[in-house]
Formats: structure tokens, C-alpha cells, sequence
């Protein structure tokens, strides 16, 4: 099975943030469809027009290991 490596970068906003300053844990899940929707957009693909063609993309598991707190500015 071929595997790449995807990347991208996105700006934390204020309200994303716990009163520590840190993301809130479940925002991180957000982060993950904005990444996913990145990355079918740059193999030419649409999220909306792949569900008008049946082909319907589910996440069934999702496990995240923190390797720092991320914070805004």
C-alpha cells in the first residue's frame, strides 16, 4: 500500500483557546476535517461533489497523541 504524507498549516484563533491560552482539546477535531478537506482539494477533488456521486467518506476512528499544547498568536 503506497503512503504519502500530507501537511498544512492553519492559524489558532482566540476562541479556539481554554482560559490558559491552550486549544481546547476538541477542536483538534476540526482541525482534522479542515486538513482532510485540504487534502481531497489537492488531489482535484470536492468533498460536496464526491456525496452527490454516492461515494460518502465517514472518519470511524479518530486518535490524536498531543505532542505540545498549541496556542494563539
Amino acid at each position: 500500500m503506497r503512503t504519502s504524507r500530507f501537511t498544512t498549516q492553519l492559524q489558532v484563533r482566540d476562541y479556539e483557546c481554554d482560559l490558559q491560552g491552550i486549544v481546547n482539546n476538541t477542536v483538534y477535531q476540526h482541525y482534522l476535517e479542515n486538513a482532510r478537506h485540504e487534502y481531497l482539494n489537492g488531489l482535484g477533488l470536492n468533498f460536496a461533489e464526491l456525496t452527490t456521486l454516492g461515494v460518502i467518506i465517514v472518519v470511524i476512528r479518530a486518535e490524536l497523541d498531543y505532542k505540545q499544547a498549541q496556542y494563539s498568536g
